[in-house]
């Protein structure tokens, strides 16, 4: 999904200390903050206001309505936008920590949501597997051909400013059951350095076989 808006502190003329996507009751993602918005400067009538913009989006599984929460200098998530009827008491972030919530909303709006369904595998890699040392990446599907898919390639969760870091891959329906990515020309594959690849993957059959080889 892909979120923009603004968001300011008109009580205290900071910005806010953090952006949260929520999906349901759960923080998915901390969204990139501190973009110009000229426009709102003009609304407000407060120059304090120029980097009040956030744009960014994050793959998640979770399912739920979709909020931004601004985390203010009062330390509280203020809900931004259209809230939740009810909003809970806490979020929880990813690593189970908690960000207290109160009802009074941010000066700010949501200008767009856009979710698109797509499918993600994750492959670790043995702690002896350098994944610069291989060029080809074979991927493909054990229940059938592949079909007509894209693919990004990355070493982290798919995230739209990390778009650039990724290895895009396509799939045409006579590719059959397998895709080979000759990710060692691929200037993005030598900043993979952890255990996992994750290949989000839109339209086609799952991806659950990954294979990499030193000759491409």
């Amino acid at each position: 999904m892909v979120v923009s808006g603004w968001v300011h502190d008109t009580a205290t003329h900071l910005p806010a200390r953090e952006v949260l996507l929520v999906v349901g009751r759960r923080v998915v993602a901390s969204l990139p903050y501190g973009y110009g918005r000229p426009d709102v400067v003009d609304e407000l009538v407060d120059p304090d206001a120029e980097g009040s913009g956030f744009w960014g989006g994050w793959t998640t599984a979770r399912s739920g309505k979709v909020t931004v929460y601004a985390v203010l200098a009062d330390g509280l998530a203020h809900p931004v936008g259209d809230p939740m009827t009810s909003p809970p008491g806490r979020l929880r972030r990813p690593d189970g920590s908690k960000v207290p919530v109160t009802q009074d909303p941010a000066t700010g709006s949501v200008d767009s949501v856009v979710e698109e369904k797509v499918q993600l595998t994750v492959a670790t890699l043995p702690p002896s597997v350098e994944p610069a040392a291989y060029q080809l990446m074979t991927i493909g599907s054990d229940t059938g051909d592949l079909g007509r898919t894209t693919v990004e390639i990355a070493n982290s969760r798919s995230t739209v400013l990390g778009r650039d870091r990724a290895i895009r891959a396509e799939a045409l329906p006579v590719a059959g059951s397998d895709l080979s990515v000759r990710v060692g020309s691929c200037l993005q594959w030598r900043g993979f350095n952890n255990r996992k690849i994750y290949l989000t993957q839109t339209g086609g059959r799952l991806i659950d076989r990954v294979m990499l080889s030193a000759v491409a």
